[in-house]
């Protein structure tokens, strides 16, 4: 939450709640929920990528969530250097590589390739889809359209840099791909593939969630019972009463 700081709203939510609060970003309790009851479990070396219109990651480092300096690692959102369109936000308020990589990428080339193909009528009515544009398309996806199957390879081949900039700094052994993007399911994972094919080293193994949107919630327990352990249940004192 940009210019949020302090604990101002775990103080607030304090006040209406019987229990302790803790606030954490969304993506970084999903990685731990991944790394709980994911696709392969305490993983000692994970990122998990959250691919929607958000692009983000969380990272562990030998078993460990990795934050950074200011709880920040992971914002792929913001690698502006290898995007186009220049330096800081968009209009939009995304940064430069979600909006050239993320979901509003893969719908606005999917139109493209639909206008291409003489489809013009499908295109249109993906643009008046409004918010369920992005639906549309990872439908069409799915069925196996060309036109749509043709979008998304385009955008794999934009996220594969940013794929590589992962591989190339932290070598992990486990890529996990959560978010709307992620419902695509094989196809979304073989377009990276393709897209890296000449990529001089060996890519991890990646994956898609098996837990989707349940993975922050998973994470969120996990968190509770670390908690639990750690401060509630602590061994007492030879001789002393409960």
């Amino acid at each position: 939450m940009s210019g949020l700081s302090g604990d101002g709203v775990v103080r607030a939510l304090g006040e209406y709640l019987d229990c302790a609060v803790y606030l954490d970003n969304d993506v970084k309790l999903a990685t731990r929920g991944e790394q709980w009851h994911g696709v392969r479990r305490d993983d000692e070396s994970l990122v998990v990528v959250h691919w929607g219109e958000r692009i983000g990651a969380g990272i562990v480092l030998n078993g460990s969530l990795y934050r950074g300096a200011t709880n920040d690692a992971g914002d792929l959102g913001f690698l502006d250097v290898i995007a186009e369109g220049g330096h800081g936000t968009t209009d939009s308020g995304l940064g430069r590589f979600e909006a050239w990589a993320g979901a509003s990428a893969l719908t606005a080339l999917a139109v493209e390739e639909m206008t291409r193909s003489g489809d013009s009528g499908r295109a249109q009515q993906v643009l008046d889809a409004g918010d369920d544009a992005l639906e549309l398309v990872l439908a069409a996806i799915q069925a196996g359209d060309r036109d749509a199957g043709a979008a998304l390879a385009r955008v794999a081949e934009r996220f594969a840099i940013g794929l590589a900039a992962i591989r190339t700094l932290l070598d992990p052994h486990l890529v996990v791909f959560s978010g709307p993007l992620a419902r695509v399911g094989e196809p979304l994972l073989e377009a990276l593939r393709s897209a890296l094919v000449d990529f001089p080293l060996e890519l991890p193994e990646l994956q898609v969630s098996t837990l989707g949107a349940d993975a922050v919630v998973q994470g969120g327990i996990r968190h509770c019972l670390d908690e639990l352990e750690q401060n509630r249940y602590v061994p007492l004192e030879r001789g002393a009463r409960p």
